[in-house]
């Protein structure tokens, strides 16, 4: 019966000494699995971004005899007040985004749910403002 008494108290002793450094490694898992989970977002949003939006959103280099329309629009539309590349931008939000999406721009078809799904263009809005939260 004493011995039991014994490894009680060691055993207790032993978690409230270790309770801290579980804690903290806890946190470091769960911290390394947000930067996984934030990588892996980015590098989706990225991979959509490039199969949906870089035809229209590329860059001008060369202009060539067909420039890349969207680009080449906000150029002329901004003047250069803002970067002409969309992912060069810090000032875009997620409703700005979403709602061009969704819904198009003069010279933008809209797209639908059936081409980019919501998660998918999530994944784009985070791509195209991680700068703004850097």
């Amino acid at each position: 019966m004493r011995n039991t008494g014994v490894t009680f108290i060691a055993c207790a002793l032993t978690a409230s000494l270790l309770s801290p450094q579980t804690e903290c490694a806890d946190r470091s898992k769960a911290a390394l699995n947000n930067t996984t989970a934030a990588h892996d977002l980015m590098q989706q949003g990225k991979a959509v971004y490039v199969q949906w939006c870089l035809g229209c959103h590329g860059p001008l280099t060369g202009m060539g005899r067909f420039p890349s329309a969207g680009t080449y629009r906000l150029q002329q539309r901004y003047n250069d007040a803002v970067p002409a590349m969309l992912e060069d931008r810090v000032d875009l939000t997620p409703e700005v985004i979403r709602t061009a999406v969704r819904h198009g721009m003069p010279i933008m078809p809209p797209f639908r749910k059936t081409e980019v799904t919501d998660a998918e263009l999530d994944a784009v809005i985070a791509y195209l403002t991680q700068k703004k939260h850097k």
